[in-house]
């Protein structure tokens, strides 16, 4: 199914189960995102210390 329309509005879940997600434009989300169980709002990282440098991957 293709869907065009200057602006599309889905009030629900939306739940896509196979295949990859691909946008070409900007994501706004108002809420968290999690990815591969680390959220993007309350993940933390190790190894921080002052100055310029890396942090440590999330855990």
């Amino acid at each position: 199914i293709t869907l065009e329309a200057p602006n599309i509005v889905i009030n629900g879940a939306l739940q896509q189960t196979n295949g990859d997600v691909t946008m070409s434009q900007k994501l706004t989300v108002t809420q968290d995102v999690n990815g591969g169980g680390i959220s993007l709002k309350n993940h933390v990282h190790g190894g921080v210390t002052t100055g310029g440098g890396d942090t440590g991957v999330p855990v």
